[in-house]
């Protein structure tokens, strides 16, 4: 981005937003975290009480903001002073070498959206509500291509979720390495490369997904699909013979596969995980689907989804349910935005750090992971998926989808003069509103001087 003005745009921002119309925080509780300060109006503000749903476009950045202090003070230790110091700043910081912070504006959908272009972001698809989403949105639509090419082809799919056993107490970071070793032995060696040749297990598609504060504590399971090709082999006396992938004799050998797959997943956990073998019912479920229909409209039975994540008419597909685990509700558990609204909620209200403190958990243990896997044998079929980092796509608006026109230039000292006194998500709502005009009024009350009329 050049530091030049488009035409229109202006260096400011609106609103009855200002830093007065904030409550101050409530006092330090005596359930707090020994180094908990309460949050407030320093540094980044924070919109307690404010709240737009973190399924919204919006409320991801209230919450965002309303976050900040905790990843400071309850993220830290004395040998990582400021172990989270990307979550911390993500959004507000300017990308080394820019000059001025874009504000642009969205004003083809339902309602009118606002992005910041020329700050840094945390990219962490796992604890920042705005990165989650966006990350997680573009691999959806790049999943969403690929189903789309192979059912194109007549490949076919097959949903499966895998879950393994777990202890109350055991850590995500455990549960993560369990889940991670058991899918990579599924998946690797000669059997594994046997199913492949074959085409009744070609390549995979997977996403690990936790669900937190259950009553049995956190609990990890995946997503996945598993590729068919056209043509499967199939065993014919002493030979094989090649039939298509609707044929009953090449349904029988995916089912085969898949019931090896699941041996192998199970075997593992009962081998390595103390004898907690996966049971039947849940440890490993698959399912063939029927249709190109299934595969780009398969709904999900035990979750429901937020109505303010864009299904594009086709309901919640199964490139949702793979790639956006950000935008669940659980139903006696939580997704890691569910707990992370309320963590906040609880440090605002009583000063209680417990949730914050399992969220940082939470954060620590999927650090680096990445939302979506997806098999190289696969791609090398299909074609590529977007190669950027989470991190790169996480700092692009576009990677939602939409178009975008810039409302306002703004030099950094007014960007950080808004930072201290509306924060991220008070300049995106009054961009997404009343662009241009009101970011310029915005600017003039953070100065202290008086919008004219």
């Amino acid at each position: 981005m050049n530091d030049a003005t488009p035409a229109g745009s202006v260096h400011l921002h609106d609103v009855g937003l200002g830093a007065e119309s904030y409550p101050e925080p409530p006092a330090r509780q005596s359930n707090q975290h020994p180094e908990q300060a309460p949050l407030g109006h320093s540094g980044i503000v924070s919109h307690p009480g404010k709240k737009s749903g973190w399924g919204r476009a919006l409320g991801r950045h209230e919450l965002r903001d309303d976050a900040r202090r905790a990843w400071k003070t309850l993220g830290s230790s004395r040998e990582k002073p400021d172990e989270f110091r990307s979550l911390r700043l993500c959004g507000v910081v300017a990308i080394p070498g820019v000059g001025a912070i874009e504000v642009r504006r969205n004003t083809s959908g339902e309602e009118n959206r606002a992005a910041i272009v020329g700050t840094s972001s945390c990219g962490s698809p796992w604890a920042c509500p705005v990165c989650a989403a966006r990350v997680r949105e573009r691999r959806r639509m790049e999943l969403h291509g690929l189903v789309e090419r192979g059912t194109a082809k007549g490949w076919r799919w097959v949903f499966v979720t895998a879950t393994l056993k777990h202890r109350q107490g055991q850590s995500v970071a455990q549960q993560r390495k369990a889940i991670e070793c058991a899918w990579r032995a599924m998946t690797t060696g000669k059997k594994a490369q046997e199913r492949r040749a074959s085409g009744a297990a070609a390549g995979t598609v997977r996403a690990i997904e936790f669900m937190l504060d259950g009553p049995n504590g956190s609990h990890g399971h995946i997503h996945a699909l598993v590729a068919v090709k056209p043509w499967v082999a199939v065993k014919a006396g002493n030979g094989e013979l090649w039939v298509q992938n609707t044929d009953a004799l090449a349904e029988k050998a995916v089912a085969d596969a898949m019931t090896a797959m699941g041996a192998s997943w199970k075997g593992w956990a009962e081998k390595h995980m103390d004898g907690l073998r996966p049971d039947d019912a849940h440890g490993w479920k698959w399912e063939m689907a029927r249709s190109a229909r299934d595969a780009t409209d398969y709904v999900t039975k035990t979750l429901k989804q937020d109505d303010g994540v864009q299904t594009d008419g086709d309901g919640w597909t199964v490139s949702h349910e793979l790639a956006r685990g950000d935008a669940k509700r659980g139903r006696d558990s939580l997704s890691a935005m569910e707990l992370l609204e309320l963590a906040v909620n609880d440090l605002h209200e009583t000063g209680d750090c417990a949730r914050m403190l399992r969220m940082v958990e939470y954060a620590r243990a999927t650090r680096g992971m990445r939302a979506i896997t997806v098999s190289r044998s696969l791609t090398d079929a299909l074609g590529k998926m977007d190669e950027r980092t989470d991190e790169e796509i996480a700092q692009d608006p576009e990677a939602m989808g939409d178009e975008w026109e810039t409302v306002a230039v703004l030099p950094l000292d007014v960007w950080a003069m808004l930072m201290r006194s509306v924060g991220v998500a008070g300049v995106l709502e009054v961009a997404a509103r009343d662009g241009t005009d009101g970011l310029r009024r915005l600017v003039k009350r953070a100065r202290g001087t008086p919008p004219a009329g």
